[in-house]
């Protein structure tokens, strides 16, 4: 801890903060450009439709299984391979196919991939459903974002809950901004995992918030950069441990389980780099840019009376 501080010590922080600030913002601007122009891969709970697994005695590289169904399909179903490629979840539209071609299909492919294509459940998920779910996904998303801004609120100055709210949207936009761009599939675990970063960065913001006050108060001739630099170095070495230990869970959450969470284990390992760099930059520039001061931490003087004396309320 002592080596990250000495490190840490001749790092300009107020600079690196403006600096980090506007390319984060110009960021936000590309993330909510490209969500408005691009749209998002929508999931199958999100569009409705039809789901197969399927289980093969034999692994089967993605390529290989796309030419045993580029064969039977005009249009690919979705893929989504186990970590092992034995195990497949085929994903097709609505009218994508029909119970009595099921069973051509399936021996077709089978005959191709040279092994039997074993037929372990089917689900349909309707377009109605898919739309609610999208909705009430939303909607929690927003709950959840509303509520948060009402405990920062009355947890702290408004010019540091200010600044932690634009954390919060710079994190979630990113993150589905980068959806958007590699064409990752969004679906309800990938929901999950934005709610859950939203809930990271939240606590990121909160710890470097608590020091930022903590100095202002504790050292009210000290100017506000210099407390803030000082607030970032003392929860530095907290913050980059609960990183790194946090992206290697997830990292191995997106090895081991494979393509049925990936697109949580993006989002999630995403989320984090995204959400600690927020809190570092975002959270701590703002407030200082509009004015957060040690003056609003100083205590309050007591009301007196003409003889001198407290008046109590």
């Amino acid at each position: 801890m002592t080596k990250l501080n000495q490190l840490t010590e001749n790092i300009r922080w107020s600079t690196v903060r403006w600096n980090g600030l506007l390319v984060s913002l110009g960021l936000m601007l590309v993330a909510i450009t490209l969500i408005a122009t691009k749209g998002f891969t929508l999931g199958l709970e999100f569009t409705g439709g039809i789901a197969h697994v399927v289980h093969l005695d034999i692994p089967v590289g993605l390529e290989e299984m796309e030419a045993a169904l580029g064969s039977v399909f005009d249009e690919l179903p979705n893929l989504v391979p186990d970590v092992t490629y034995q195990t497949w979840q085929l994903q097709f539209p609505i009218g994508g196919t029909g119970e009595l071609e099921l069973l051509q299909w399936l021996s077709i492919v089978s005959a191709d991939l040279d092994q039997p294509l074993n037929l372990i459940s089917s689900s349909v998920v309707g377009a109605q459903v898919g739309e609610q779910l999208f909705e009430q996904g939303g909607l929690a998303l927003i709950v959840a974002s509303i509520a948060i801004m009402i405990y920062l609120t009355i947890r702290f100055e408004w010019r540091l809950s200010l600044g932690a709210i634009v954390a919060l949207l710079h994190d979630v936009l990113i993150v589905l901004a980068l959806f958007v761009v590699f064409s990752i599939e969004f679906n309800l675990t990938a929901l999950a995992a934005l709610l859950a970063v939203v809930g990271y960065s939240l606590n990121d913001s909160i710890v470097i918030g608590d020091r930022i006050r903590e100095f202002l108060a504790r050292k009210p001739n000290q100017s506000t950069a210099l407390s803030t630099d000082q607030a970032i170095r003392a929860s530095l070495f907290r913050t980059l441990v609960t990183s790194g230990t946090t992206l290697v869970t997830v990292s191995s959450i997106g090895l081991i389980a494979g393509g049925t969470l990936s697109g949580f284990a993006f989002a999630l390992f995403a989320g984090i780099i995204v959400g600690t760099w927020s809190s570092l930059v975002i959270g701590t520039a703002i407030p200082e840019r509009i004015g957060l001061s040690p003056e609003h931490y100083k205590p309050k003087s007591p009301l007196l009376d003409e003889a001198g004396n407290p008046i109590h309320a």
